[in-house]
């Protein structure tokens, strides 16, 4: 499926979470003559969303089951998500009250997490997600079907290429990256003349960045960010924005390299205008483990 224009509204549904890009992808939808329905996890999403929409629910992290029933009010038989989750928040002590579980969620939870045979990991738990609304008759897409121009091709963003050394660094950090994705642990690491300095776990990648930065005050370190070997692009697909950057500079990170063909970003410009002024390196590349020609 590709993003085309619509002489008749379409209708979707969008599950939006933490950052810019659910507002811009409502945007670029809505220019496209869809029609947005939008449930909008709380302490996550942006309010601006709503301005795209037709329809708005704010909904706890643990209410699918609120979800549901405001898609299938709206006849909403597709779903993307969007934006990240704080996953921190799974282990905060006021998240039981703030994201209750409804009994949907709960009765289809508890059946994973009671399965000893099954992953606790972040791609088995959103894969569950993905279950509970199948089993309703709502489907979960990628937001990419509709709008394919949002994936980063093979590029250098970036006035600035990555040096010799750089090149090493992204070389190494990526089988690093790739194998931590395979394990289900995480997206990034932070690497400077081959060593690791920092893993991304539960804190998310720009936890990451900050606490490479404290580790290496020295900075000159480089993030690489990369999608899993199977990456199901319906959900947790490698995004990166402005916020990203300024963290990267803040932190004294100099190189970033992302995979191309699974990374999105709704900033691309602004982006490559930020790191220009601010020095910084932005590669796309399909391998990570050999140099792109320049």
């Amino acid at each position: 499926m590709s993003l085309t224009q619509h002489n008749t509204p379409q209708r979707i549904g969008i599950i939006a979470g933490i950052g810019l890009y659910p507002v811009e992808l409502a945007k670029l939808l809505k220019n496209k003559n869809y029609e947005i329905y939008c449930a909008a996890i709380r302490d996550h999403a942006l309010p601006e969303i709503a301005k795209y929409c037709v329809e708005y629910q704010p909904m706890g992290l643990g209410q699918f089951g609120k979800a549901i029933r405001f898609f299938k009010k709206h006849n909403i038989t597709s779903v993307t998500m969007a934006g990240g989750v704080k996953k921190r928040l799974l282990f905060s002590a006021d998240f039981l009250w703030k994201h209750f579980p409804d009994f949907y969620t709960a009765r289809i939870f508890s059946q994973h997490i009671l399965s000893k045979q099954k992953s606790q990991g972040n791609d088995s738990l959103l894969m569950r997600c993905v279950e509970a609304f199948e089993l309703q008759g709502i489907h979960i897409t990628a937001a990419t079907d509709y709008a394919p121009e949002l994936i980063m091709k093979q590029t250098t963003l970036t006035k600035r290429r990555p040096s010799s050394s750089e090149w090493k660094d992204i070389q190494y950090g990526w089988k690093v990256a790739r194998e931590i994705g395979r394990l289900d642990i995480g997206q990034s690491v932070a690497v400077k003349n081959q060593s690791i300095i920092a893993v991304e776990a539960l804190e998310g990648t720009d936890g990451c960045i900050s606490r490479a930065g404290s580790l290496c005050p020295s900075g000159g370190f480089t993030i690489i960010k990369i999608g899993k070997p199977n990456q199901d692009m319906r959900f947790d697909v490698p995004y990166f924005g402005v916020e990203t950057l300024k963290n990267l500079v803040a932190s004294g990170a100099c190189v970033l390299a992302m995979e191309a063909g699974k990374t999105v970003t709704v900033e691309a410009q602004e982006c490559a205008d930020f790191a220009d002024k601010n020095d910084l390196c932005v590669v796309f590349v399909e391998d990570g483990t050999a140099q792109m020609a320049d």
